[in-house]
């Protein structure tokens, strides 16, 4: 039989804090599973069986869908729920995805307290507590198989932990580097040890250039596959996916496009780029067109504004700085791998990988992509024989007469 919501919530939480979580982690699973079950309509005397659970985690696909809560919320939140379930059907709580990392290295005891300290006061995220957590203890590891007691630590400890550190964590040295930076801060205001250094101006050094594969064309129609088109929301991402795909146009130009940039009859989109600062003409297919006029006519809020794109809930303003987001969301749907580094832009070399592929010369690529030297082209190339074609080059795909947006083309509109 199952356990009431309020004692399985009691249950999970004492297991999260068994397992060394910050105060601050505690109180957001309790904030974020209180919520749900309040937003639901639950009483904390309802069964926390598979029923109720199933149903909070709808309502955290729905808020998703509804774009009220970001994809770290998202996947925190039904990471949450899941463990909720085990706790209120009096399984083993497995938190091994949530704690793994962070207790991977254990100082001694006495160091428990401190160190939760120092971590508090830094406010990290969630994801940032557990890889930043992690390096503090660490360092604290560091210390003690040195045989450093805490009242000899000076700069040049840290500075020797940086060094032991580059030989493993050379490709998250950045994290390194915040850590030292919050563990001297701390140090120096509790004046422990002999901290003089400022280490706040400390950056890490470049890292090694990684080449981030594009999308291939079978992602992007998995991508595509799952965006439910029957939705306002569902249409508004397909026009911005698809119009990414077929022209390589920058995220940030698309937040930016206007209404006045779509030249319905000449199957073109002409604007001023965002960050090279002059301005671009570009061929759109009709599928494209399509998809955007489908938007506009049955999805986008009926409101005043010069921008095509906007978000779904008012206040309506331009869709902006969440396209990454945006694409995760699909990528998590599809199982298509969303690694660091591959975001959005990512379907901007897509373009240009497939529109090379296609026989399209370098230097159209190049002005295509709206760069002012082709050199800038090399990051965004990729070459993989087994690719698919879904290139912009070829514009043929919709007949006009049958298009969505004829009513755009002859009946004035654009």
């Amino acid at each position: 039989m199952a356990l009431s919501i309020e004692k399985a919530l009691e249950r999970l939480l004492e297991s999260v804090k068994a397992a060394g979580r910050a105060d601050a982690t505690i109180d957001l699973y309790r904030f974020t599973l209180k919520s749900l079950i309040k937003e639901c309509g639950y009483s904390m005397n309802d069964p926390c069986d598979q029923n109720t659970v199933d149903n909070l985690f709808e309502k955290v696909e729905e808020k998703y869908a509804e774009e009220t809560i970001v994809f770290e919320v998202y996947r925190f939140s039904k990471r949450a729920c899941r463990l909720l379930l085990e706790s209120g059907t009096e399984k083993t709580i497995d938190l091994s995805a949530d704690t793994s990392r962070f207790r991977k290295f254990v100082p001694n005891d006495k160091y428990d307290e401190l160190i939760i300290d120092i971590i508090q006061s830094c406010h990290f995220c969630e994801s940032s507590e557990i890889d930043i957590g992690t390096l503090i203890r660490r360092s604290f590891c560091f210390i003690e198989e040195n045989s450093i007691e805490l009242n000899d630590v000076e700069n040049s400890t840290f500075f020797q932990f940086i060094d032991y550190c580059s030989d493993t964590v050379n490709g998250t040295m950045y994290r390194v580097v915040r850590a030292v930076k919050c563990l001297s801060e701390y140090f120096k205001e509790h004046k422990i040890g002999n901290i003089t250094a400022d280490f706040s101006g400390l950056k890490a050094g470049p890292r090694d250039i990684r080449l981030i594969p594009a999308y291939t064309s079978k992602e992007i129609e998995k991508i595509l596959s799952v965006i439910d088109t029957n939705t306002p929301i569902g249409k508004r991402d397909k026009a911005i996916i698809t119009l990414a795909a077929a022209t390589g146009i920058r995220g940030c130009d698309i937040s930016d496009l206007a209404y006045s940039c779509i030249d319905w009859k000449k199957k073109t989109i002409h604007f001023m780029q965002r960050k090279e600062h002059h301005a671009l003409l570009l061929p759109v297919p009709n599928s494209v067109l399509n998809d955007i006029a489908d938007y506009i006519l049955h999805g986008r809020p009926d409101v005043d504004s010069k921008y095509v794109f906007l978000t779904s809930k008012a206040p309506y303003k331009r869709l902006d700085r969440c396209l990454n987001t945006l694409l995760k969301k699909y990528c998590y749907k599809a199982e298509v791998d969303y690694i660091e580094g591959r975001g959005f832009h990512s379907i901007r070399r897509f373009f240009a990988t497939q529109s090379i592929q296609n026989g399209v010369s370098i230097y159209a690529v190049s002005e295509m992509l709206g760069h002012k030297d082709i050199s800038e082209d090399r990051v965004y190339l990729s070459v993989d024989a087994k690719m698919n074609s879904f290139v912009a080059a070829d514009f043929s795909e919709c007949p006009l007469s049958g298009a969505i947006y004829k009513s755009f083309v002859f009946g004035g509109a654009g």
